[in-house]
């Protein structure tokens, strides 16, 4: 089977923005707990890591981290990979973006 290095890249750059995402959490919490989320950070981490199927690491990333509804359903009607994997790395982008000046949401 020949790799497909636009996937590989959405997929990794996917990876690298949770793995982002839960260092930030992590680092936002007291110690204790901040060392649990830490510990469960990792292990999903880690899981998406050793998952092969970029469908499979979508939507688990999907299903475990999109806040909006309507946003997993889109997901859910997004058949071709790539662009399930791009509107993804969209929505997670969107959901952790910080608010303020020249937001859509002011």
């Amino acid at each position: 089977m020949e790799r497909d290095v636009e996937m590989d890249a959405l997929v990794t750059r996917l990876r690298e923005l949770i793995a982002e995402r839960f260092g930030e959490v992590a680092a936002a919490v007291p110690i204790y707990s901040g060392h649990q989320t830490a510990k469960v950070a990792g292990s999903f981490t880690d899981y998406l890591r050793r998952l092969k199927d970029p469908s499979a690491v979508a939507d688990l990333a999907a299903c475990s981290l999109l806040c909006h509804p309507l946003h997993r359903q889109v997901l859910l009607e997004t058949l071709d990979i790539k662009a399930r994997l791009k509107r993804l790395l969209h929505f997670l982008l969107e959901q952790t973006a910080p608010k303020g000046k020249g937001t859509r949401d002011e």
